[in-house]
């Protein structure tokens, strides 16, 4: 989605989900990727909100990835 919010984000209400995961994902342009990292630094909602889903991506990353349905969860 980059490029995508060019701008859009005023910094007037909290960023939409969408736009905090396109901050950890690196997809928002310059403009938006500082105020919305502004907000989130002094917004505790959002803070929070971003730290958990910082710790979510974290955690994905550490995991192996899934090749099919284990035989013994099978029925």
């Amino acid at each position: 989605m980059k490029g995508d919010h060019s701008g859009k984000f005023t910094g007037s209400k909290c960023p939409s989900p969408e736009e905090l995961v396109d901050l950890l994902g690196g997809e928002l342009d310059a403009v938006d990727t500082e105020a919305v990292a502004r907000h989130v630094a002094s917004c505790s909602s959002c803070r929070i909100l971003f730290g958990d889903m910082a710790a979510v991506v974290r955690q994905l990353k550490k995991s192996s990835p899934v090749d099919g349905p284990r035989e013994d969860l099978v029925t």
